[in-house]
């Protein structure tokens, strides 16, 4: 599995021309963003100077618009699925390949956040981890929030506690126990 995250608004905005030939250039399984790099990245596709602003004043209905476009991009870029993460409320999903057209899949409460530094980390490596198993993108990205959920629960990027290590086992147990499966999606969870 070859992946790509965007990895910042920055460096979609300086170095898009370099990041489009990459991007169409289809060598990549999985594209991971978050709404900031989606953000840019519509903007640079549509020639605007719109894009990430620290104002929340912004229309929702545009900022929404802007990211699903950037998903359908990146989905029609990689092979496998494209990704944008929206933080603690979910991500959104689509793959071409699989027939999945944009897809939001709702976060995981965490109880008690510690630190979020490394959940987007730990979600693209659970994303990665199920996809070797073979996992439907849309069941990875379920596992890859668990990942990032119980990152959440310690300091620094790992999984340092029992709370977090549970709640990720609870996760991948409850969706198996109800129905789902690793190679097919289900609404269980």
């Amino acid at each position: 599995v070859l992946s790509l995250d965007l990895a910042s608004h920055e460096l979609v905005t300086r170095r898009f021309d370099e990041l489009r030939q990459v991007l169409d250039g289809g060598h990549f399984d999985v594209i991971f963003c978050n709404e900031e790099e989606a953000l840019a990245l519509d903007a640079c596709l549509s020639g605007s100077d719109a894009g990430v602003d620290d104002d929340d004043d912004g229309d929702d209905l545009d900022r929404d618009a802007a990211i699903m476009r950037a998903l359908d991009y990146l989905s029609a870029s990689c092979s496998t699925f494209a990704n944008v993460s929206l933080g603690a409320r979910g991500c959104l999903v689509a793959s071409q390949r699989h027939g999945v057209q944009s897809t939001f899949i709702e976060g995981i409460t965490v109880r008690h956040v510690v630190d979020t530094v490394g959940c987007g980390d730990a979600y693209a490596a659970g994303v990665l981890w199920a996809l070797a198993q073979g996992a439907h993108p849309v069941c990875a990205a379920r596992i890859g929030q668990a990942c990032g959920a119980a990152t959440a629960s310690s300091v620094g990027a790992t999984v340092m506690d029992d709370g977090g290590l549970q709640m990720l086992q609870w996760t991948v147990d409850a969706y198996l126990a109800q129905g789902g499966s690793l190679l097919q999606p289900s609404t269980t969870l």
